[in-house]
């Protein structure tokens, strides 16, 4: 967690933290103290807790956007006035329990809230919660990116959004959609992310007039881009199609085959990912012994004929021409400029410089 915003850069997956503090480790509870200082004073109840601490924690920062989450003992998460002032943090978090119920006080109101429960606050106003187990999972979006969205600013701080209802579901499953699809984000997937974030946490909180349709246009063009990650992640499964998708968004066939109707539907966009990822492994010398047939198999094409026909139409030659032509290019550029011990230096040179 840190109040500084990262962007990642086109192809860059999105920035990761993932840290284990095993129990009796020296130091553990000063370690996590200092990983959520800029958002929360941790505070363990018994001076017992202490000797005993363990904790996982893991964030996944999408630039204006970062998803966090916590498994830890008995603690109180802190974010008095002076915490406040020292961080600078001005955002809107989204926080759901995956286990325990537990209470948060916000400003005087004693908020008892159960597992599955959403519940929002403004990093600009102070809370205390107090949890037997800490296992949360918690979204925080940049405040500007909000503000426009939702009818009343000021009313976001202490909502609880009861578990149980279509919107409030759909909000918990968006978070853990973004855990499971953060590592393969680059640049385009994570502003997308974020956009239709801010969207759905919006439509839940209550909308603005102006921003309703912005909201509701932005949701759709957010969640369609996680589904078509999720498609060109799993790609080469050959049990993907509507239902496991459905299943794994928690939405109907209906609303499924609805939200990829820009992209040419559900079949056209698993067919288009297949097709890529053999195009890549047709392209890869590290593939060139393998039979076309294998790669098409790998990719979930059952028929070779059907691969060749829609490769072909796809990519303007077949698969085995494609692969002629990659060997010949590579053939091309080792002959111009062969490679020397100078130019690897150089180019090593370059890339660090450019990190």
């Amino acid at each position: 967690m840190t109040a500084a915003h990262y962007l990642p850069t086109d192809g860059t997956p999105v920035l990761r933290l993932r840290s284990t503090i095993p129990r009796g480790a020296r130091d553990a509870y000063e370690a996590m103290r200092c990983v959520v200082a800029p958002v929360v004073r941790w505070e363990l109840p018994e001076p017992g807790d202490h000797a005993d601490f363990s904790a996982r924690i893991e964030a996944d920062h999408f630039g204006a956007m970062y998803l966090s989450g916590a498994v830890a003992p008995r603690s109180a998460l802190l974010r008095p006035r002076e915490v406040i002032a020292a961080s600078g943090l001005d955002d809107i978090m989204t926080m759901v329990y995956l286990h325990n119920d537990y209470t948060c006080d916000v400003e005087g109101r004693l908020l008892a809230i159960r597992q599955g429960d959403v519940l929002v606050l403004d990093l600009t106003r102070p809370f205390a919660i107090r949890a037997p187990a800490i296992s949360n999972l918690s979204l925080t979006i940049r405040r500007d990116l909000v503000l426009p969205l939702v009818e009343r600013i000021e009313i976001l701080h202490g909502l609880v959004l009861r578990r149980g209802t279509g919107m409030v579901d759909l909000l918990s499953s968006h978070l853990l959609a973004l855990r499971s699809e953060a590592p393969a984000m680059g640049r385009a997937e994570a502003e997308a992310a974020t956009t239709a974030s801010a969207a759905l946490v919006a439509a839940v909180a209550g909308p603005s007039p102006d921003g309703r349709v912005a909201a509701r246009a932005a949701l759709r063009a957010g969640r369609r881009r996680l589904i078509q990650a999720a498609i060109e992640q799993d790609a080469a499964d050959p049990r993907l199609g509507p239902d496991s998708l459905g299943r794994r968004f928690g939405i109907s066939r209906a609303s499924l085959y609805r939200l990829l109707e820009p992209v040419g539907g559900v079949a056209a966009a698993i067919t288009q990912a297949r097709l890529a990822r053999a195009r890549a492994l047709l392209q890869d010398p590290g593939h060139d012994a393998r039979l076309v047939r294998d790669i098409a198999r790998d990719c979930g094409f059952v028929n070779d004929s059907a691969f060749s026909r829609l490769f072909k139409a796809t990519y303007g030659m077949g698969p085995r021409d494609l692969r002629r032509l990659a060997a010949q290019t590579r053939a091309r550029a080792d002959g111009d400029s062969p490679a020397t011990p100078e130019t690897d230096v150089r180019k090593v040179k370059e890339w660090l410089l450019n990190l």
